[in-house]
């Protein structure tokens, strides 16, 4: 039997299996943690893009509050889905009640968000110069309002968006 060149120490036996192991462990730990931030960011990006479809829905609602607010006939909007609702906003848009924030106006189903919008009468005044003022029929006033719109969607997620508004046109007492 041939013997080995190289001499063999006792206290050397298993030192590469340790170390093997070590290094095995350092590694487990790298892709543990990379897989931990990765799902995080995932998670941070979803999260973004429902606040931004929430956020652009809200906007909407806003901007469809316009033409009913200067024509809140129900027969024309298919989503002023109750009576009272379209007396609400009607009592709102011409003058006869002023701020009821618990009530939501109108609804509208986008599909992935729900928008209810609210439109709150604050006050009526002199128009500003430049508007004909016509002699015997009722007097034009600038009327303003706030409009907040709320998108509720998925994951429990909501927005709100708020938003200034006036109107020059009459007022009913």
């Amino acid at each position: 039997m041939k013997k080995s060149a190289l001499p063999k120490k006792q206290n050397e036996e298993g030192f590469v299996l340790i170390v093997a192991l070590l290094a095995l462990l350092v590694v487990t730990i790298i892709g543990v943690l990379a897989l931990s931030t990765s799902t995080t960011q995932v998670m941070v990006a979803g999260n973004e893009r429902l606040r931004e479809i929430n956020l652009s829905a809200a906007d909407a609602g806003v901007s469809l509050s316009e033409p009913v607010m200067r024509n809140p006939d129900r027969s024309k909007y298919t989503f002023l889905t109750t009576s009272g609702q379209e007396q609400d906003l009607r009592n709102e848009i011409y003058c006869k009640s002023q701020m009821n924030s618990d009530v939501e106006n109108f609804s509208v189903d986008l599909g992935r968000c729900t928008v209810s919008i609210d439109v709150d009468f604050l006050n009526a005044g002199e128009p500003s110069a430049g508007y004909a003022l016509e002699e015997g029929s009722q007097s034009i006033v600038m009327k303003d309002y706030v409009i907040n719109s709320r998108s509720t969607a998925g994951l429990g997620s909501e927005n709100v968006v708020g938003a200034l508004y006036y109107i020059v046109g009459y007022c009913e007492f």
